[in-house]
């Protein structure tokens, strides 16, 4: 009886402490999401000061915000540009073609994987990311190619905010791949009504 006792009681200490470190953990994970959280918010907030917000502002904001020693974990910020069948040659010729902040631009951009998921017209590409360096391998993604990005990019222009996507691969540097996850927050155009879903997709 003795033993069972100091048996039990030694499991209620170990679940207590377990519960304890789980509760702590738990906090400094949402701690630390809602400061990346809080970062795309600034960048949202780049793209609602202004009437459009070209590559080497991008460049200049993100830079300024020194991702490596107040960020650590994020591999890179990016802006993703809905682009429909019609506009999408365009698209690709003004992106080659942008020399604001390489004086080559960029002649071999393309947007990969063309194909979509059934049922969906547009990409998802990204446009600009940040830092560039070390992570070329991202810039033209079609971020809606697969349906866990998808859901989240659905998800944040539905409900007007940020949505993380479940865990993926994601593309890192020098074109590796890991497992980790996105947080997407939507960027409306100013002035365009967006009360309710309709206005914001």
């Amino acid at each position: 009886v003795i033993s069972q006792l100091v048996k039990q009681r030694l499991e209620e200490k170990a679940r207590t402490k377990f519960h304890s470190e789980a509760v702590e953990t738990t906090s400094i994970i949402q701690q630390n999401l809602s400061i990346y959280v809080s970062m795309l918010h600034s960048a949202s907030g780049l793209f609602a000061a202004s009437k459009s917000v070209e590559r080497d502002e991008w460049s200049a904001f993100v830079r300024s915000m020194d991702l490596k020693e107040r960020y650590h974990g994020s591999v890179a910020i990016r802006y993703i540009e809905i682009v429909d069948e019609e506009g999408k040659e365009k698209f690709i010729e003004s992106v080659r073609q942008d020399t604001s902040v390489s004086p080559e631009g960029y002649p071999k951009f393309k947007i990969f994987p063309e194909n979509n998921l059934p049922g969906e017209s547009k990409y998802y590409v990204v446009k600009y990311l940040e830092p560039y360096e070390g992570n070329e391998a991202m810039l033209g993604l079609n971020v809606g190619f697969e349906p866990v990005r998808h859901e989240a990019l659905d998800q944040a222009m539905d409900l007007g905010r940020e949505a993380f996507t479940a865990k993926t691969m994601l593309f890192a540097q020098q074109g590796t791949k890991k497992e980790g996850f996105l947080i997407v927050m939507p960027i409306f155009h100013n002035g365009m009504p967006k009360a309710t879903v309709e206005d914001r997709r």
